[in-house]
């Protein structure tokens, strides 16, 4: 590593077909009928401001950190960042920001050691080298719990370096970068470019940084997506990782793993289709308390080259990020399963670029949550966070949250956010700014946590709030992206409403399946967005919240006179914009319930085998809404047992096992599913 010097280079039964989970084309939004003009007249209208700034109540206390311009920092709008570091021992937390300045930026941590009520800012990166560190994020590494000084922890702030060239722009990003704080020196930089094994990649800042605990004293974990030669490539398919061991004082692994390539082999890439394409979402990281690594994605794979049949699945690794193992991929008949259990005809996911969460809470314990979407086979009614949770071999669906409920009012699913749009002002030909709105790039901004010890789950969402209903005294007129015959077209439109947003929160038990009732933590006239909590939690008491509040003063585009000011009360949409970054600390965020507080009936349900006949293996699911003990068995045409699967506590939910045929021999088998004394069992024939 090189010390840091002012010229320093940066460093399932109803399963019928290979449709399951896809979005249905012809199923639509119920919502009512808008005629999007091919053009608008423009008045000379003023708008109004409904609500002022400081008229706005707060259900939470907030702190500024400081103000920052969304175009330059980002942090807190990308999808895979983790700007906000937390250590539950001591209580620190750091955040990692970024600046801009005509001959470069700096990169800083804010640091607080009293619960955010005083934040102490230390140059990581100075500014005036002619470089930039975009997308950054902090992870914060204690491996001994005793230690309370962050002079004496590990701290890495990671981030995308683009570098002018002298050319007065940043337009490349040349690699991912880790500053390193150690024992109280000055900054350490090491300058992250291609993994050891692949020098054809390189690293890129879409991915997410963790730190992890284990008995050789843990470290930090990036996982993501790589750059595949053109540094202009964000996004080539193949993943890889790089980790700073403690124990080792030094980036002991650089690595695409091998269980991760080549990527042809592992994910799926349509003809013609080039590692250059986005044709693989990000990788989402945690650990569990014992140090294990689990790296989530949600793609298509090469097995199962269906785009409807893109699922969420992990690679785990239990030596600190040097070996991984093939990817443990979610059943998607639990795709049509969770959709019959809901009532509904069809459920398709939604969302699997923007942000989701995934949290482990134990050794193969761990849970990736998402977006679905039910239908009646003509409307989309009703839209859910659900929990694609793995339990030793066991898969389970469950709803975590209904996210919708007033889809005949709202013409998106997702939040709306608002920004300049200077390429709609040149293709219109008008020198008045132009603005859009669109689905947030974070969708709900979905994130996950857990308490240090792993007895607690937290997630956090942003959502709609439709009793806080924003009506403009004077029409926005802006712009959409829409879906038109299997293309993306710019249509003129106007915006006569919008609705504020929250932040949400629910928590669960960490060995239980039972979520308590969702709690809007910010209720209040603000529009929530860029939000995030750090990975690791000391308790359910204090939950560390980041957001981003738009300043509604000086002259940007969107504030000014003209085609799309925006009213006061609908300014904190509006990313490309200085924004506040502002801290909260959430309190008695609620208490998870148990197992044993759910409604427990004698309802529960086996799936047929899929394949039948079955050549290297099958899947079946099951249902229940009763938790107990349970056991799952494969017996042989003379009832002799031959595979155990479960035998173990079964909670409550839709289920998938996958069952590997390779030992054994060519006839009919019986699965069967036991709970609380009742016997469910399907057959299955195996043939070579």
């Amino acid at each position: 590593m090189k010390k840091l010097v002012t010229s320093l280079a940066l460093a399932a039964v109803a399963y019928t077909g290979a449709q399951a989970g896809v979005p249905n084309p012809k199923v639509a939004l119920p919502q009512k009928k808008q005629i999007l003009p091919s053009s608008v007249t423009v008045t000379n209208e003023t708008v109004q401001s409904e609500v002022s700034k400081d008229e706005n109540p707060q259900a939470l206390s907030y702190r500024t950190i400081l103000t920052s311009s969304f175009n330059t920092s980002f942090f807190s709008y990308f999808q895979p960042s983790n700007p906000l570091a937390y250590d539950p021992t001591s209580g620190i937390m750091a955040l990692a920001a970024s600046s801009l300045t005509a001959s470069g930026g700096d990169m800083t941590l804010r640091i607080s050691t009293n619960n955010g009520s005083t934040w102490t800012p230390r140059v990581l990166i100075p500014a005036n080298q002619n470089r930039i560190v975009l997308m950054p994020q902090v992870a914060i590494s204690n491996p001994d719990a005793e230690k309370t000084d962050l002079t004496k922890m590990v701290v890495i702030a990671n981030g995308a370096n683009y570098d002018n060239n002298g050319a007065g722009s940043y337009q490349n990003a040349r690699s991912s970068t880790a500053a390193v704080l150690i024992a109280g020196e000055d900054p350490l930089v090491e300058e992250m470019k291609n993994p050891d094994n692949a020098s054809d990649y390189s690293y890129t800042f879409s991915g997410k940084l963790i730190n992890f605990d284990d008995a050789k004293g843990g470290g930090i974990l990036w996982s993501g997506t790589l750059d595949v030669g053109d540094p202009a490539v964000a996004q080539a398919g193949q993943h890889g990782v790089w980790v700073y061991g403690n124990g080792a004082g030094d980036f002991t692994v650089r690595s695409v793993p091998a269980k991760w390539s080549p990527v042809a082999d592992i994910f799926y890439l349509p003809p013609g289709a080039t590692l250059g394409g986005n044709y693989s979402s990000p990788m989402v990281s945690c650990s569990d308390p014992d140090g294990n690594l689990y790296s989530w994605i949600f793609n298509v794979f090469a097995d199962d080259p269906d785009f409807g049949n893109r699922k969420p699945a992990f690679s785990k690794s239990t030596d600190g990020g040097k070996t991984w193992s093939d990817f443990q991929k979610f059943p998607v008949e639990l795709y049509q399963e969770y959709a019959s259990a809901q009532g509904a005809a069809n459920a398709s996911f939604r969302y699997h670029y923007n942000q989701n969460g995934a949290v482990a809470t134990g050794n193969d314990q761990t849970s990736f949550f998402f977006i679905m979407a039910l239908d009646d086979n003509t409307v989309i009614t009703s839209v859910d966070l659900v929990e694609a949770a793995y339990n030793k071999g066991t898969w389970t669906l469950r709803k975590v949250a209904t996210i919708n409920d007033n889809l005949t009012d709202h013409p998106v699913i997702a939040p709306v956010t608002a920004s300049f749009w200077d390429a709609l002002t040149q293709e219109r030909g008008n020198s008045e700014p132009w603005a859009q709105y669109d689905e947030s790039d974070l969708a709900f901004e979905i994130q996950a946590a857990r308490t240090v010890d792993g007895s607690d789950v937290v997630l956090k969402w942003v959502n709609n709030n439709f009793a806080r209903r924003i009506t403009f005294n004077n029409p926005i007129y802006t712009a959409r992206q829409v879906q038109q015959q299997n293309e993306v077209v710019t249509v003129d439109d106007t915006v006569r409403f919008m609705y504020n947003t929250d932040v949400y929160m629910a928590t669960r038990k960490g060995n239980s399946s039972a979520w308590g009732k969702p709690l809007n933590v910010t209720d209040d006239d603000r529009f929530d967005k860029g939000t995030k909590i750090p990975p690791v939690l000391a308790s359910v008491d204090k939950v560390p919240l980041l957001t981003l509040h738009t300043v509604t003063t000086g002259t940007n585009n969107l504030f000014g006179t003209g085609r799309t000011q925006f009213p006061t009360s609908a300014r904190g949409c509006i990313v490309s914009a200085s924004q506040d970054v502002k801290f909260a600390m959430v309190t008695n965020v609620g208490v998870s319930v148990n197992d044993n507080e759910t409604v427990s009936t004698s309802q529960f349900s086996l799936s047929a085998p899929t394949p039948n006949p079955a050549a290297d293996n099958f899947s079946f699911s099951f249902t229940t809404q009763k938790s107990g003990n349970a056991t799952i068995t494969v017996s042989d045409a003379l009832g002799r047992t031959v595979a155990t699967l479960f035998d173990n506590y079964l909670e409550p939910g839709t289920h998938a096992r996958n069952v590997s045929t390779s030992q054994f021999v060519p006839g009919v088998y019986y699965v069967s599913l036991t709970l609380e004394g009742q016997t469910l069992t399907k057959a299955v024939s195996v043939m070579r």
